[in-house]
């Protein structure tokens, strides 16, 4: 059962409207109306909230909720589920009960073999380990007609640039292709990897779906979006499954993108950060909050200013006593970001004073490693 493939860019700089977007996917469903009896939609959690992976998501729902039976399945990777007001907040009035929750540690089934012959090949012999293809065993259920896998495609630390069938190996994956990935990454260099399309982590989930994952019903919807002062806009829309698809879309992201591109810690750290920048800038949909402060000044808006909320989020993810003392959080959030906190804890087994530690010193080995040359020696 196949969608209407489709490449489309927005023909203003602000993006496609609300309107233009649901007629693109009603033209790109118009080939299955009438014909679908069960759907399973892979969206992004709550961490990708600027993806408009969620209001693409609540589109599909709208059109097809009386037509067929819609399971969602976000991608969580190794994350915590989708909470209710998360679900809310991004994916409007979609009834809970229909999201299902992705457990990297019981809920995947293996595959397949990503063979180490192959990986030392696309590594320059850096690895040579044989990956396991684990993903979640709804993915392989013959009772859903089809599977629209839904996410934003951006520079990413690990991959190159996110999305695709990232979205499967890793955020619907199992603990195998999670953690040999990552280790794959590392080895090759950040610095190789962040921003570009071919890289080895990606020809490794390319293997697996081109050797494993050809009998599925699986197809693509991969944006490209900005998010100036927290607003959504959605640049490009590619939808298919054929890889072109997704190289359209990484050269409309890799052509937006503005200057160098900012630090990235490792996935669970920046999903963490990206969380608690939600929490205080009010991409949590808690905009009509009043906010009181240490020194008794009342405002409303945001609890910080859009262009320090990274550096306020990591101290409070640090939990630094001074910046905690001097927003005064309001008891709701500030027990919110204590959960995504804890959670990133539990998560890398350390306190979050020494993740952020030790990934500083990634990020300085790392640049030192990119930008020092060792001469050959004198005489």
């Amino acid at each position: 059962m196949k969608i209407a493939y489709s490449e489309n860019i927005a023909p203003r700089e602000t993006g496609f409207t609300d309107q233009e977007l649901r007629e693109i996917l009603s033209r790109t469903l118009a080939p299955v109306r009438g014909t679908l009896k069960k759907l399973l939609l892979l969206p992004p959690d709550y961490t990708r909230l600027h993806s408009n992976a969620g209001r693409i998501t609540w589109h599909i729902w709208d059109m097809l909720k009386d037509e067929c039976e819609i399971d969602i399945l976000p991608a969580l990777g190794t994350h915590v589920p989708v909470t209710r007001e998360e679900a809310a907040a991004m994916f409007g009035d979609i009834p809970y009960e229909r999201f299902k929750v992705h457990s990297w540690r019981t809920d995947v089934e293996k595959i397949g073999v990503v063979p180490g012959e192959y990986v030392a090949e696309i590594s320059e012999g850096m690895v040579s380990d044989p990956i396991d293809v684990e993903v979640n065993r709804l993915l392989l259920d013959p009772s859903y007609d089809l599977i629209l896998s839904i996410g934003q495609v951006v520079p990413h630390e690990v991959v190159g640039m996110a999305n695709r069938n990232k979205n499967i190996f890793v955020g619907c994956g199992g603990s195998s292709m999670i953690n040999s990935s990552h280790m794959l990454g590392a080895f090759y260099g950040l610095e190789r990897i962040m921003g570009r399309d071919h890289t080895p982590v990606r020809d490794v989930f390319d293997y697996a779906e081109t050797h494993f994952l050809q009998q599925i019903p699986l197809e693509y919807l991969l944006t490209v979006t900005t998010a100036p002062g927290g607003h959504i806009q959605t640049h490009g829309l590619m939808i298919g499954r054929d890889r072109v698809y997704f190289e359209k879309a990484v050269a409309l992201a890799q052509n937006r993108k503005a200057g160098e591109l900012p630090h990235v810690f490792t996935g669970s750290v920046e999903h963490a950060l990206a969380h608690i920048e939600d929490l205080i800038t009010h991409r949590d949909g808690q905009e009509s909050v009043h906010h009181h402060h240490a020194d008794g000044s009342v405002h409303e808006g945001a609890i910080v200013p859009e262009h320090l909320s990274r550096w306020y989020a990591i101290k409070l993810f640090e939990r630094d006593e001074k910046v905690v003392a001097e927003l005064n959080l309001p008891q709701g959030i500030r027990d919110a970001v204590e959960q995504v906190i804890a959670g990133c804890e539990q998560e890398m087994d350390d306190d979050a004073e020494s993740i952020i530690t030790n990934q500083r010193y990634a990020c300085i080995n790392q640049l030192v490693s990119a930008c020092v040359r060792k001469g050959k020696p004198q005489g």
